[in-house]
């Protein structure tokens, strides 16, 4: 929305039971105001957008339509005459726009992140914080609300400012001058920025540093690209102010944000930082890969392990884990009768997430938007019923912290797979295919220097999109019994071959071969998934219900089929033990489950067992 051509502007927002999005195709069930946001971008090629409003009554013949048509109209008049009201990105449309009302006039106003007419820099709602040649780039107040383009929002009650954590930060940063942050996306690298931020400017301990957090996307909004040539003048731009203008006590805080900074003056002052010299402290936040070699992370000079960080050093502690989960419950407004609902969730969250700040972040807003309608009569089970369902597996292949499957190379799908099965696969810094699931943040480097999912929840995700995506069959299988019965024909006549010689371990025991199990669940698992038509079906349940045993797999409401996959196991017995509701490693997925299977897969010579367990 620009200012006094509101109406020059106007057109249509078609979307379907199913609309593509960037490439994309996306389900109207899964279409939320945050995808409208950018189907809306991509449409009409806009670089961000601020906000959405929704408006009603805004007809031709309407007053609120001559108002958008006055040349004094602005972002204010939208609340204050239009009675606007600013969507929630993760509201559903269908429950703002209901598919068979009448279409009369205006529904919705589009709000851009700057009016580049009005000023020399941008109207970001970022301003330099410069009274007394102080710096910094708070949000100004009238733009201090709970839906922003920044990663977080101060006004939103659940936000944790992490104090502890972004102290020892600082301090950390004031020792060694320079620290370059490397995290995949989705992990909380520009809120960070802005705790870091906020936390500086509201102490009495730094009033004498000058403070400015920058963040090189921000140049598209004044039309200039923070490349090699222009990055001063872009700098400036944005901020008004000059590219380290005095040599005085200084903090800067870069947001790097999938570009490359690459302005010779700004990586010279880096490395005389890195140095030693100079009063001035840079801690950088980027999404690259891992290390220091240059070839690794893109830019033009070498950045010591020493100064250099992970996203293992900005995830979630345990303590904070704990407190952000807990406030964000008391938000959700839990009664009393369903506190036990807070302690199971943190279980879930730290088991499913390992830390990871935007899963952390994106499983509490996805389970209150399903919750909020049933909150008073609300249940752990009913929760976890729902994290376990295709509903919630399509949000999290659906965010922007994951890419799609379809969109990897072979050997990218082969790393995955070498990943998921042999659990740990060394760091290769040779392999592009590597250095791209490190970037997109898929895989990442723990501190031997071992290749893992960057969370478990990834791992999930990669699974369901490899494995779980054929046609379904038109019919279901009544019982348990019935369902693995049929797994196991269609395994048969599918795929025997492949299973006796390339899904075979390649050594002896006793002259038989022993089948490579992961190779049966993942056959198992792709056939379950077509014969469930729709139905969905974990695999590694354990954490899920914060049990420290492991299942093959969980089938989810209404069956609750609990199966567990065994190899040349002569103990089938004594292995049922393990689901003693008392006693058992798994007796947490004994509340829930209704019927449990253990399944022995053996070597010809030895006959095969099926068992189930009342």
């Amino acid at each position: 929305m620009e200012k006094g051509n509101s109406l020059d502007n106007v057109t249509p927002a078609i979307i379907s039971e199913q609309t593509n999005v960037n490439g994309s195709d996306v389900l109207f069930q899964h279409f939320n105001v945050a995808i409208l946001k950018e189907y809306i971008k991509s449409k009409h090629q806009l670089f961000n957008i601020q906000n959405i409003w929704k408006v009603e009554g805004v007809t031709p013949e309407s007053e609120k339509w001559k108002i958008l048509e006055s040349s004094e109209f602005n972002i204010n008049d939208i609340e204050q005459k239009l009675c606007g009201s600013k969507l929630d990105p993760l509201v559903h449309i269908g429950e703002i726009f209901p598919k068979d009302r009448e279409l009369l006039g205006i529904d919705i106003i589009v709000e851009l992140t700057t009016d580049q007419r009005t000023c020399d820099t941008a109207n970001l709602g970022y301003v330099p914080r410069r009274e007394g040649n102080l710096g910094g780039t708070l949000l100004c107040p009238d733009q201090l609300t709970s839906n922003t383009n920044e990663g977080i929002s101060f006004t939103d009650k659940d936000t944790s400012k992490r104090p502890v954590f972004v102290k020892s930060l600082i301090d950390d940063l004031l020792d060694k001058r320079i620290i370059l942050v490397q995290a995949p996306p989705y992990s909380g690298k520009t809120a960070l920025t802005q705790l870091i931020e906020d936390y500086l400017i509201n102490s009495a301990e730094y009033s004498t540093y000058r403070i400015i957090r920058f963040s090189t996307l921000w140049g598209n909004d004044v039309g200039e690209l923070c490349n090699w040539e222009n990055f001063g003048e872009a700098w400036k731009k944005i901020l008004g102010v000059d590219w380290l203008g005095r040599l005085e006590p200084m903090d800067i805080d870069v947001d790097v944000d999938n570009k490359n900074i690459t302005a010779s003056q700004f990586w010279k002052t880096v490395n005389r930082g890195l140095q030693g010299s100079h009063d001035i402290y840079i801690i950088m936040f980027g999404s690259y890969s891992y290390g220091s070699n240059p070839r690794d992370l893109s830019i033009p000079i070498e950045i010591p392990e020493f100064n250099s960080k992970s996203i293992y050093d900005i995830k979630f502690t345990d303590n904070e884990l704990e407190e952000y989960v807990t406030n964000f419950c008391r938000y959700f407004n839990l009664k009393e009768y369903n506190k036990n609902i807070i302690p199971e969730f943190i279980k879930y969250i730290k088991n499913a997430t390992a830390g990871h700040v935007g899963f952390v972040r994106h499983i509490l807003y996805y389970t209150r938007e399903e919750m909020k309608s049933k909150v008073n009569e609300l249940t752990w089970n009913k929760i976890l019923v729902y994290l376990n369902s295709n509903g919630f597996n399509e949000t999290i292949n659906n965010c922007r912290g994951l890419p799609k499957i379809k969109s990897f190379s072979r050997d990218q799908i082969k790393l995955c797979e070498n990943v998921l099965l042999n659990k740990k696969c060394p760091y290769q810094s040779s392999n592009n295919s590597v250095l791209a699931l490190i970037k997109s943040g898929v895989l990442v480097i723990d501190k031997n220097y071992m290749l893992q999912f960057s969370a478990p929840i990834v791992m999930r995700s990669f699974i369901y999109q490899k494995y779980g995506n054929e046609k379904i069959s038109e019919t279901i299988p009544e019982s348990l019994y019935d369902f693995i019965v049929d797994v196991f024909t269609a395994m048969c006549l599918e795929s025997r071959e492949l299973l006796q010689r390339t899904l075979s371990f390649g050594f002896e025991e006793r002259e038989e071969t022993v089948i490579l199990e992961q190779m049966w669940q993942k056959e198992f698992y792709r056939i379950g998934k077509r014969l469930l038509n729709g139905y969905f079906m974990s695999c590694d349940v354990g954490a899920t219900f914060a049990s420290n045993g492991y299942l093959d797999f969980y089938v989810d409401e209404p069956f609750n089929w609990t199966i567990k996959i065994l190899r040349e196991e002569r103990c089938v017995a004594k292995h049922a033990k393990h689901f003693d509701e008392s006693t058992g490693i798994y007796k947490e997925i004994t509340l829930y489950a209704e019927s449990i299977a253990i399944v022995d897969i053996r070597s010809e010579s030895i006959k095969s067992v099926w068992e189930e367990i009342p």
